[in-house]
């Protein structure tokens, strides 16, 4: 006698369960979202911290751009065009010059420029500069972060809203050169005003943008890092799943340092696009990139952390591919069965 219980004919399916989602579900999730979204603040806050405000991490830092030949042609370019401007050198020329030789006055003059050019690159690449520009890297910093925290007090200030490389120190090392080889109406010349002297690294409108991310994020980078380690703890442990939220982690964690690293890769593109025909584009990429070195080095390693977080959290999930690959190794880790002994041999 059959005992399932009858169903009646063009009855309905039976309804699915509705998943409910539990607090503890809501609360990974949400703890899940904010460490995703402050992750690239806290990189790029530790960053300005260790960088930026640390004046000796700064100077190595940015040292290495002394050898840049982006940063020598723009130094050179600068120091030429400061000294050499507003000057009639055709006509000094001339008055040293018998008549005779008067035509010789032009090409002799348009010579200048590109003699006081190569003179400063010679220079640039001397061990007498290198102690220039680590006084004018030490400028800089300091340049740079009362820029950004908007102080305009001291004696070392960002020249109108803008962060710039002072060139005045070469300028004077290049005048004595020139004195040395006679070339007197150039090195007796006064030293030229700020901003025929300046190299612009950032314009105003970039310093003001980088003003507001460094008054936001710098204040808290001391415990902002701690503060997205734990959202991201929280998430695993309120996670009823925990090793899929491991998983989860890692693709907040590269959601969020992929956010910082497009935008580093951007950065160079806009800032040569801003200083577009200006002796400055170049220098300005090179500067921002060199400065940049250690943030894009940390986003790459939290990166490869994320892939790991990804990979890891999978395989250690229920899911049936993860499950069907641990059963595949723990089937090579086991050890064979022990051979059988073999059978007596037969007496004869």
């Amino acid at each position: 006698m059959s005992t399932d219980t009858p169903v009646e004919v063009g009855s309905a399916p039976p309804a699915k369960k509705k998943r409910r989602y539990g607090v503890r579900t809501i609360a990974a999730g949400l703890c899940l979202a904010i460490a995703t979204m402050l992750l690239p603040f806290s990189m790029l806050s530790y960053w300005g911290q260790k960088t930026l405000t640390d004046t000796e991490q700064f100077v190595a830092t940015v040292q290495p751009l002394a050898s840049e030949p982006e940063i020598i042609d723009a130094i050179a370019t600068t120091v030429t065009t400061a000294l050499t401007k507003d000057l009639n050198l055709e006509a000094q020329v001339e008055n040293l010059l018998p008549p005779a030789a008067a035509p010789l006055a032009g090409p002799i003059s348009a010579a200048i420029p590109t003699f006081v050019n190569q003179l400063t690159v010679k220079l640039l690449s001397t061990e007498q500069f290198q102690q220039i520009w680590t006084k004018a890297v030490g400028a800089l910093q300091s340049a740079i972060v009362k820029a950004l925290s908007g102080d305009t007090d001291g004696p070392v200030t960002a020249s109108n809203g803008q962060i710039v490389l002072d060139t005045g120190a070469v300028i004077d090392e290049v005048k004595k050169m020139l004195a040395e080889r006679g070339l007197t109406s150039i090195a007796d010349r006064p030293t030229p005003p700020a901003a025929d002297r300046e190299i612009v690294l950032l314009n105003s409108e970039q310093v003001a943008q980088a003003q507001t991310i460094y008054k936001l994020t710098v204040p808290i980078a001391t415990w902002l890092i701690a503060v997205v380690a734990l959202f991201f703890i929280a998430a695993i442990g309120l996670a009823h799943r925990r090793s899929r939220m491991v998983a989860y982690v890692g693709v907040g964690v590269l959601i969020g340092a992929g956010v910082l690293r497009t935008a580093l890769a951007v950065a160079p593109e806009f800032l040569s696009n801003t200083f577009m025909g200006t002796p400055f584009q170049a220098a300005s990429v090179v500067f921002f990139n060199t400065l940049t070195t250690y943030l894009k080095n940390g986003t790459a390693l939290i990166l490869i952390i994320g892939i790991l977080l990804v990979v890891g959290g999978w395989i250690f999930s229920d899911q049936r591919y993860a499950v069907a690959l641990r059963e595949k190794v723990e089937s090579y880790r086991k050890p064979a069965p022990p051979t059988p002994p073999a059978p007596p041999a037969a007496s004869a």
